[in-house]
């Protein structure tokens, strides 16, 4: 189980240095706002929320899965959806 979370984690750390070598593709930080950037603040803003009561509560294994792993879903999706420029899933 431990070593399926080290690939996890090896694996992002590459998706997340290939996403910035193509920072250049991706649209401009002062493009407008879309439906798909309101919606993702609000899914972020709301696992991060969910992670803090999973640490108070010290139910760290549900703070890592809502801070790191569900929210890496999300990153996925919203960045497939600036890159591909595919509708919001």
């Amino acid at each position: 189980m431990a070593d399926a979370g080290v690939l996890r984690l090896y694996t992002f750390y590459y998706w997340v240095q290939e996403m910035k070598a193509m920072r250049d593709r991706f649209r401009s930080p002062t493009s407008p706002e879309t439906f798909a950037d309101r919606a993702f603040s609000n899914e972020m803003n709301r696992l991060i929320t969910l992670t803090a009561k999973h640490y108070e509560a010290t139910n760290f294994k549900e703070a890592n899965k809502t801070g790191f792993f569900e929210y890496q879903v999300l990153l996925i999706l919203f960045v497939l959806n600036i890159y591909c420029s595919c509708s919001w899933v």
